[in-house]
C-alpha cells in the first residue's frame, strides 16, 4: 500500500529534522480518510476502527472548550515529541466517528485538522489561515516549536500503526512482491 510507504518515509524524515515533512503526511492522511464520502480506509478495511483520542468522552459537552491538546508532550535530549493522542485502552470507534471527535477544540474536528492543514499548507499555499490552523499554530513547544507539525506527525505514526496491523492481518489483500530491481546480480 503506497500511502503506507509514503507516510512511513515522511514520519522518519521528520524525526530526521526534516520538519516540513508533516504537511506530506497531512496530505496522504487526507487522501485515507477525507476524500470521499467512503474514504479509503474504509473502502479498504470495511470494519476499520480507530482509537478515540485521550480526551474525547462521547456524549460530554465541550461547548465551553477552548483548546485542548489531547496528547503528551514529551522533551528529552533528542527534541520534542508528541505522544499518547489516542487512548488504545478504549475500544475502536468507527472512522467516521473517528474523524467527527472534537480535536484541539470544541469547533474543531479531527477531520478538520486533517484537512486543514492538508489543504491550507500542503496541497495549496493559502495566504489566509482558517481557525483550525490559527489555533493550532498558537502552541508552541520546546525552543518554539510549533505544536501544529508534531501534533500531526503523531496522528500519522498512529495511522501508520493501524495500516502495519491491517496489512499484516490481510496478507492476501496486500501480498509482498518481489522487486525485481532487487537481484542477485543487481551489484553488477
Amino acid at each position: 500500500m503506497a500511502a503506507r510507504n509514503v507516510l512511513a518515509f515522511n514520519i522518519a524524515g521528520f524525526h530526521d529534522g526534516h520538519q516540513d515533512l508533516y504537511r506530506v503526511v497531512a496530505t496522504e492522511l487526507r487522501k485515507l480518510f477525507c476524500d470521499t464520502p467512503k474514504c479509503l480506509v474504509e473502502r479498504l478495511f470495511p470494519s476499520a476502527g480507530l482509537h478515540p483520542t485521550r480526551l474525547y468522552r462521547p456524549g460530554e459537552d465541550v461547548s465551553g472548550l477552548v483548546l485542548q491538546v489531547p496528547a503528551m508532550i514529551c522533551v528529552d535530549e533528542k527534541g520534542v515529541r508528541v505522544t499518547e493522542v489516542f487512548r488504545k485502552d478504549f475500544g475502536p470507534l468507527p472512522v467516521s466517528e473517528w474523524l467527527e471527535q472534537p480535536f484541539l477544540s470544541a469547533r474543531v474536528t479531527l477531520r478538520d485538522f486533517i484537512k486543514s492543514v492538508a489543504d491550507k499548507e500542503s496541497s495549496h499555499a493559502d495566504p489566509v489561515y482558517n481557525e483550525t490552523l490559527l489555533l493550532a499554530k498558537s502552541v508552541h513547544v520546546g525552543d518554539g516549536e510549533e505544536l501544529l507539525g508534531l501534533l500531526m506527525v503523531a496522528v500519522g505514526e498512529y495511522v501508520l500503526g493501524v495500516l502495519d496491523m491491517a496489512i499484516k492481518t490481510n496478507p492476501k489483500l496486500f501480498p509482498v512482491r518481489e522487486r525485481p530491481w532487487r537481484t542477485k546480480n543487481a551489484n553488477r
